[in-house]
């Protein structure tokens, strides 16, 4: 059970009136125990959930069942469309939820260079979680400010940019929005001026749209 100071955290967020102080030691309760507890699950059902009552109402049970599972009391998803009915064959989703080789590649080698001591942009990013299912709106939050604006660009699993955002310096927190099909997207967040960005280098990350069409295997 949340306590009220919880509880209150999460209504400063809703509202977004969440403190800067309140910022960090709302990080700090969704990645402690590495996201294995209350509070981190009740933001990610509260997310999953806005996110889904987006959709067409059609999709609305199946997506729920899916990605709630024994979580949500749903009795019978027999008569839910199959992947035709939905807009796409199961070909295609398996074409847009097909990693990108050279871009996973490159988040597995800048996320073991985090840890040999040197600070990078990458180890600077809190979050999003790598693998974050994520409709509409990516949340970032920096361990620090970065003297240099930040360039975020989302790539599509073909390594295609498909989102623009320019972030001021400085800020440690930030929302890049966007309206994309179903699929496994990519970020990457670059530092603007020179120096800097050959001093910290870039971060990037992997994320999901809908993935609850995302087919099994």
């Amino acid at each position: 059970m949340l306590s009220t100071e919880d509880q209150n955290l999460i209504e400063q967020y809703n509202n977004q009136t969440l403190s800067n102080e309140n910022k960090l030691l709302f990080v700090e309760k969704i990645l402690a125990n590495n996201g294995n507890n209350d509070f981190a699950k009740t933001i990610k059902l509260q997310i999953t959930v806005e996110q889904i009552l987006q959709k067409h109402p059609v999709m609305e049970a199946r997506i729920i069942a899916e990605k709630l599972g024994k979580d949500l009391p749903i009795e019978d998803t027999d008569d839910m469309p199959d992947h035709e009915e939905i807009g796409y064959t199961l070909s295609e989703l398996l074409q847009m939820f097909a990693p990108a080789p050279e871009l996973e590649e490159s988040i597995a080698t800048r996320s073991s260079s985090a840890n040999d001591g040197q600070k990078t942009l990458q180890s600077i990013v809190v979050l999003p979680e790598n693998g974050l299912n994520c409709d509409d709106v990516l949340f970032f939050d920096l361990d620090e400010p970065i003297a240099s604006p930040l360039q975020c660009v989302i790539y599509d699993n073909q390594h295609k940019g498909v989102v623009e955002q320019q972030i001021v310096a400085n800020e440690v927190s930030f929302d890049v929005t966007f309206s994309l099909p179903p699929g496994r997207y990519y970020w990457e967040l670059n530092p603007t001026d020179r120096t800097t960005r050959q001093q910290l280098g870039r971060a990037v990350g992997m994320f999901l749209v809908n993935e609850g069409l995302m087919p099994e295997g």
